[in-house]
């Protein structure tokens, strides 16, 4: 994984993390099969 901070872009304050997969190979599905990612609920999609 990679993590980057956002730049500003069209009048929006940037300044949020970018998360983008280092492995051209490997989906989000592969990550979460795999365990490295897992799933998390937050506010309205907590079940």
């Amino acid at each position: 994984m990679h993590a980057q901070v956002t730049l500003p872009w069209f009048g929006q304050p940037g300044g949020a993390l970018r998360f983008s997969i280092a492995d051209d190979a490997l989906t989000i599905r592969d990550l979460l099969v795999s365990g490295v990612l897992r799933r998390i609920a937050t506010g309205s999609s907590a079940r």
